[in-house]
């Protein structure tokens, strides 16, 4: 259903996959190369936020942060400020997994700090608490 071609099916959709990640009832790790594809074809916005949320608090498999690392530079530019700022947390949590990429990411992060959202703003202030390869660069 979260592939479904009309819009309000897919918001539906992906926010029950949301809900049921939140309650511990979704196993993501299974999952994430799916979720990984339909984020590719997201058009609504809402879509592609219940997707970030969802993927931001996982281990990625490497095949799916090649292809996030593809992505989410688009995401990052995205006209939604929620959007955006969860895009910035699953980069935060690919290059938490893969250390060659903590120095672009830092760089994505300062840049991101002058973001016009509020809610950019404090969603780099809560990646750079959470991993601890940031505090040294904050």
């Amino acid at each position: 259903m979260a592939e479904h071609d009309e819009a309000r099916i897919q918001v539906g959709a992906t926010w029950i996959l949301k809900r049921w990640h939140d309650e511990g009832a979704l196993p993501v790790e299974r999952s994430v190369e799916s979720i990984v594809r339909i984020l590719k074809k997201a058009a609504h916005w809402e879509v592609r936020l219940h997707l970030l949320q969802i993927l931001a608090d996982h281990s990625l498999p490497a095949r799916s942060i090649t292809a996030l690392q593809k992505l989410l530079p688009t995401l990052l530019a995205d006209d939604n400020k929620l959007v955006r700022a969860w895009a910035i947390s699953v980069l935060a949590a690919t290059a938490d997994q893969r250390k060659a990429l903590r120095h672009n990411v830092d760089s994505l992060l300062r840049e991101a700090e002058n973001d016009e959202a509020a809610s950019v703003r404090a969603r780099v202030r809560q990646i750079r608490k959470r991993y601890k390869w940031l505090a040294s660069t904050a």
